[in-house]
């Protein structure tokens, strides 16, 4: 069964509050009670071993609606996951902002067009069966190893480094785009989240030539750095995949 957590819990607090009705009418002869009655019953309800079952399984139920919550968000977010852990390691050294990914997810978006939709659902599928298989042992690393979101991954690069053709002018585009403030972002079809607004006098982090050397390299490098069996799995599941057009990519986003 399936619990909203705050109308459940809402719930659970109506039905303490019962019992403490309950148990103060018992002791109303007179249809008055006194304060340090009401305190007593509180105090009773509080320590009453009869309630154990009852908190308990309220515990459980909540417990239990929190877990699937997070499946859900975990579920939701499948496909951001996977294209942003290339950079883990320059966002928790702080190289990169955790700012900037609002706007990152926005580029996907319009890299991708209608393919977002498709490409979040395999992931979603990917991570649901990845799950069913560890079960208690299931670790993010092992979604991101799996084959099938290695080729979404690879498939949303390619499209990601076609959009350079014009490398210099999409450059400047995505600069550009890095450094504004979108008051939402999109995650997928009618899937929205609302971008906080930054504090009076804060100063939003910089975003350059730099930055976009350092992220968009790090980006692609699971395209770019793979080992011949790995070149051949993925690059075959790439239809128009050109091994010219992505080493001048890489070359000029070096230079």
């Amino acid at each position: 069964m399936q619990h909203n957590g705050p109308k459940y819990l809402r719930g659970i607090s109506g039905q303490v509050l019962d019992a403490m009705v309950a148990s103060v009418q018992a002791k109303a002869g007179d249809g008055h009670v006194s304060v340090e009655t009401l305190r007593g019953v509180a105090q009773a309800l509080k320590s009453s071993p009869e309630f154990d079952a009852f908190y308990q399984h309220a515990y459980d139920t909540l417990y239990e609606a929190m877990e699937r919550q997070t499946r859900i968000e975990q579920r939701r977010n499948a496909l951001g996951r996977l294209m942003v852990h290339p950079l883990a390691h320059l966002l928790n050294d702080e190289t990169l902002s955790r700012e900037h990914l609002p706007n990152l997810f926005h580029f996907f978006q319009l890299s991708l067009g209608d393919q977002l939709a498709h490409y979040a659902e395999t992931c979603n599928e990917v991570l649901d069966l990845v799950i069913a298989e560890q079960g208690d042992d299931f670790a993010w690393d092992d979604f991101y190893a799996h084959p099938d979101a290695r080729i979404v991954q690879a498939k949303v690069l390619w499209t990601i480094v076609k959009t350079f053709r014009n490398f210099e002018g999409r450059r400047d585009w995505f600069i550009k785009l890095m450094q504004y403030h979108p008051s939402s972002i999109s995650l997928g079809q009618h899937m929205f989240i609302n971008t906080p607004r930054p504090p009076e006098g804060h100063a939003a982090p910089p975003f350059g030539h730099g930055e976009f050397q350092v992220l968009l390299s790090a980006l692609v490098s699971p395209l770019a750095h793979l080992s011949t069996a790995d070149k051949a799995m993925l690059h075959s599941a790439l239809d128009d995949f050109d091994e010219a057009q992505l080493n001048a990519f890489l070359e000029k986003l070096e230079g």
